[in-house]
């Protein structure tokens, strides 16, 4: 049987009693910690991400009336915070190098290669659902590797056409991975899209 936190701990922490907060923390403090390791995959960032959830717990001050609530918004913030942390590497140079040196490390490991297989599949099924002009400058683009200037010249459209039909493909793309794919896949592909 999974341990719980009692009712009596939950009503007290309502209260903003301090040590109800400590049996709270103490309790979900290594599980959300697993959680977001495995998508950071740096133990000081992570540390950073779970102590920025149990701020937001304590700035927030929600009322919870059970373990079921309690737990759900702490992993909900979890995984906000995990994906503002992709959106800030996307425009932080050292930070972009310090996950690139961690993506190389995993691909050497026999689950890149299943995730990778599974992200092919999904973005297969994303570019499917898409447009036909829209699927063509992606894949002139992404696979090609066509700069925005060369397509536009190829398909008689201005830069700027180009330059949107990309951004709403890959925001597209996002959602549809975003609604299909469990959480470790998505951020390898936003991870993928970013980069």
């Amino acid at each position: 049987m999974a341990p719980i936190i009692e009712n009596d701990i939950i009503s007290a922490f309502n209260n903003h009693d301090e040590k109800a907060f400590l049996r709270v923390y103490s309790f979900y403090k290594e599980k959300l910690t697993a959680f977001c390791i495995k998508f950071i995959k740096c133990p000081d960032h992570t540390k950073d991400i779970i102590q920025d959830v149990f701020i937001t717990l304590l700035e927030s001050n929600p009322k919870f009336n059970s373990q079921a609530t309690l737990q759900s918004f702490l992993y909900t913030v979890t995984k906000n915070k995990i994906i503002d942390y992709f959106r800030k590497a996307s425009s932080d140079k050292r930070l972009k190098e310090k996950i690139w040196y961690y993506i190389e490390t995993i691909q050497n490991s026999p689950e890149y290669s299943v995730i990778d297989s599974e992200y092919q599949g999904h973005l297969q099924k994303a570019l499917e659902r898409l447009p036909a002009q829209k699927r063509l400058i992606y894949q002139l683009s992404r696979v090609e590797n066509y700069t925005y200037e060369e397509i536009a010249d190829r398909l008689s459209l201005s830069k700027n056409t180009v330059r949107n039909h990309m951004a709403e493909t890959t925001h597209m793309i996002k959602n549809y991975l975003f609604i299909s794919a469990d959480i470790v896949l998505f951020l390898v592909c936003i991870i993928y899209l970013l980069f």
